[in-house]
């Protein structure tokens, strides 16, 4: 019986981690980039700022 709960314990951490991640990966993506575009796209391509 402690062994299935065991398997239990490591699901709970492994989807716990993975939800946390996913979130912060879109945080960056659709907050974080979209403010520094301007930055990014100046620096990629100086000519494009005239």
């Amino acid at each position: 019986m402690e062994r299935k709960s065991e398997i239990g314990i490591l699901k709970t951490l492994f989807f716990s981690v993975f939800i946390v991640l996913f979130y912060l990966l879109e945080y960056i993506i659709l907050f974080e980039i979209p403010s520094k575009a301007e930055i990014y796209l100046k620096e990629t391509y100086p000519e494009h700022s005239l």
